[in-house]
């Protein structure tokens, strides 16, 4: 693929942070097919107590990839449902409003990682990184009174400039993949030095111009921050991120560690064992399709 000129202008700086290098590399990506129109309005439909099962039922409708997928994941075994469901509007009979919403935002960013990086070990790693901080995210938020469903969203995109940093620049995906905790210090620092910003500047930023909620675009801005974030819902997001570095170890087939014990960062956040394998049930069936 062929450089453009403006491309060119936002490659790797080999400097500290640059806001010049970070307004010319966000300019560059404002227009990145990463989301649909569909999808920002559906995102932008959390917190929004107007909206209906109807109008979401229409708005999924208007995508017919996203409503394919859908209907994948609401088919899939998981729910082990009785008969085919056909509709968008019986998938949200069965899944309810906010699990439709989070399945199909979850499809919006799903398509261009493996699209970018196809069905490897390292996309995988990615993906299940996402999904269950967006899960530990609102586990968070309901459990201080928060909107459960915001922080959600705000976890699952918490990483987006991740995303469009692959994108852009897929020779330095295995700097940009780093996802052990005692390394994103590392990480943030690498990638300022290379390119002249980091990713969670990038994704506050694009969050920002893409018209998103604040809060998500605070949560995206601070969760690679040293220290937690004073806002609550940004440090939900925080926290979350680093507890699914954890979550992620504990559930590896090597880690000798029983699926029914409770584990200490688990009573931190009072989070159960039937609470957590729910959350992994539904992450393994939003991972059972990626197309």
């Amino acid at each position: 693929m062929s450089e453009s000129a403006e491309q060119k202008a936002v490659a790797p700086a080999g400097a500290e942070y640059s806001p010049a290098a970070l307004e010319a590399f966000v300019s560059s990506v404002h227009h990145l097919p990463l989301f649909s129109g569909t999808a920002i309005q559906l995102i932008r439909s959390v917190g929004q107590e107007e909206i209906t099962a109807g109008e979401l039922s229409r708005l999924i409708s208007t995508d017919a990839a996203l409503s394919a997928h859908l209907l994948r994941i609401v088919n899939s075994p998981y729910y082990g449902l009785a008969r085919r469901i056909g509709t968008v509007s019986d998938a949200l009979t069965v899944l309810g409003f906010n699990l439709v919403r989070r399945t199909v935002t979850a499809a919006v960013l799903q398509r261009p990682l493996f699209a970018y990086l196809h069905d490897t070990e390292v996309a995988r790693a990615f993906w299940r990184h996402e999904l269950l901080c967006a899960a530990l995210a609102r586990h968070l938020a309901l459990r201080r009174g928060f909107d459960g469903e915001f922080g959600y969203m705000a976890g699952l995109l918490h990483d987006v400039g991740r995303l469009v940093m692959l994108m852009q620049f897929p020779e330095q995906s295995d700097m940009l993949l780093k996802r052990r905790s005692d390394d994103d210090d590392a990480s943030i620092h690498i990638e300022r030095e290379l390119f002249g910003f980091d990713h969670a500047q990038v994704g506050g930023a694009l969050l920002e111009l893409w018209g998103l909620p604040g809060g998500m675009v605070q949560a995206a801005h601070q969760h690679a921050d040293e220290t937690e974030p004073e806002d609550q819902g940004a440090a939900n997001v925080w926290r979350a991120n680093l507890i699914s570095h954890e979550l992620a170890e504990d559930i590896e087939p090597s880690s000798g560690v029983d699926e029914n014990e409770v584990r200490p960062w688990m009573d931190a956040i009072d989070l159960g064992v039937k609470a957590k394998k729910q959350i992994l049930d539904e992450i393994a069936a939003l991972e059972s399709d990626r197309g």
